[in-house]
């Protein structure tokens, strides 16, 4: 009985022997093929690979061809492709595909119609798709409106994520740009006062913020903030003349005095004034006139030079 028992237990290990030796022959047959389909149908996979293309792209020299930048950036696109259609519901692999062919696009002269209306297409998409709540799609059509210098239709993009993110310095810089270009001074010194609360301006930012000061006759702000920029190195003639004029806005004559004896010094002899359109002005106001031909005369003289 005991022997009967014995050889049932070991037909039952023989047949788990034989099993596991026909899985494990299996496995070793087929696993190269399983993995190889997995890894060549993984999204993760496909997005290396679009990434190592975009280094190598990055790595040209200068000087590389345009037709090797776009085999790159074609395989890129192609393996992109791929990821977004497995994985429709991921923003990610969309907005990296949108932007290869945004790229791509702009390697020739002019820039290539179909993939730049592709990537278009696909970034409105998105921002449709997200709810108009991611700021990348929104920024990139701003930006890209903005370029073709359509501010209309650039605008409702900048508001949005100016509503959602306050502090996003590309929304605000877009948004300064177009109120420059529509002469709304009001509005851009409000969105440069805005700015400056968050990040330092750039000195051509300064400057754009001292001729919007003057323009809307905010002389004290411009004053002070001109008699930083007109020690910086480089300072114009203009710049001088300008600061000379807020200064007589204020009734600080002696500075206004000081600053034009630095124009006159910068200046040929009987060189004229400089326009108020190469002030960043409109008209010089008829109010300071007098302030400025007295000062101008004063500094003329003192610098021993003809009326």
């Amino acid at each position: 009985m005991h022997g009967s028992r014995l050889i049932h237990i070991l037909a039952a290990w023989g047949v788990a022997l034989v099993a596991s030796g026909a899985f494990l022959f299996v496995v070793y047959r087929y696993a190269p093929y399983v993995l190889e389909n997995d890894r060549n149908t993984s999204v993760w996979y496909l997005n290396s690979l679009a990434e190592e293309c975009w280094r190598e792209f990055d790595n040209l020299p200068p000087d590389a061809a345009v037709e090797q930048k776009q085999k790159l950036l074609d395989q890129a696109a192609g393996y992109l492709r791929k990821a977004a259609a497995l994985r429709p519901d991921a923003q990610h692999y969309q907005w990296f595909l949108l932007w290869t062919l945004y790229r791509e696009a702009l390697l020739t002269d002019p820039p290539d119609g179909a993939r730049l209306s592709e990537s278009i297409c696909m970034a409105q998409a998105l921002w449709e798709k997200t709810g108009k709540t991611w700021s990348k799609p929104a920024l990139f059509l701003a930006d890209h409106f903005l370029d073709q210098k359509q501010d209309d239709q650039a605008l409702p993009f900048l508001e949005a994520v100016h509503r959602q993110e306050s502090k996003n310095l590309r929304a605000i810089d877009g948004l300064i740009r177009i109120a420059v270009n529509k002469g709304e001074d009001e509005h851009a010194l409000q969105l440069l006062h805005e700015k400056e609360s968050i990040a330092h301006l750039s000195t051509s930012e300064r400057d754009l913020l001292v001729t919007l000061l003057a323009r809307q006759e905010v002389y004290r702000e411009a004053a002070d903030r001109l008699s930083t920029l007109v020690t910086a190195s480089g300072s114009s003639r203009e710049r001088w003349f300008l600061y000379a004029l807020v200064c007589a806005g204020v009734q600080d004559r002696p500075e206004a005095l000081r600053a034009m004896s630095v124009y006159l010094s910068a200046s040929k002899p009987r060189e004229p004034w400089p326009s108020a359109e190469a002030l960043g002005l409109e008209r010089i106001p008829d109010n300071l006139l007098p302030i400025l031909t007295d000062i101008y005369r004063k500094a003329l003289s003192g610098s021993h030079q003809m009326p």
